[in-house]
């Protein structure tokens, strides 16, 4: 198996790396076995312009990220074409504030006593549309 993982930042590909070493490391030394070993690509790189060929991959894994996108939609189209025929796509997203309770909770708490509009906060897609 191969994996590839994608950041348009360099930080989190560098915590993804150390986090995935460390928990291989933690299950070795629990099972007592062999080093673990897995084929994977760290790519610095924007989802909604996705550096790989055409028809590049078998499934794409998207957790909660679709949300952060400003083009949500650029990375729906570019998914579908680095997928191979029959590949598969999975992204999870919060649902809106009114269903989901965490958010709710902290929506009207920032709503109460702070302010939601940091000044200088370039503008994004809306989380729930």
């Amino acid at each position: 198996l191969k994996f590839t993982g994608l950041d348009i930042t360099q930080n989190f590909l560098q915590m993804a790396k150390q986090r995935i070493n460390a928990q291989l490391q933690e299950q070795q030394q629990r099972q007592h076995k062999q080093e673990i070993q897995f084929n994977i690509d760290f790519v610095e790189g924007s989802a909604e312009s996705l550096p790989f060929n055409d028809g590049s991959f078998d499934s794409i894994v998207c957790n909660f990220g679709i949300l952060h996108f400003f083009h949500p939609d650029a990375f729906l189209r570019e998914s579908y074409r680095v997928l191979r025929p029959g590949g598969r796509l999975s992204f999870s997203a919060w649902a809106p504030p009114m269903a989901t309770e965490g958010f709710r909770i902290a929506l009207e708490s920032i709503a109460e006593v702070g302010n939601p509009n940091v000044e200088g906060l370039p503008d994004g897609p809306n989380f729930f549309d």
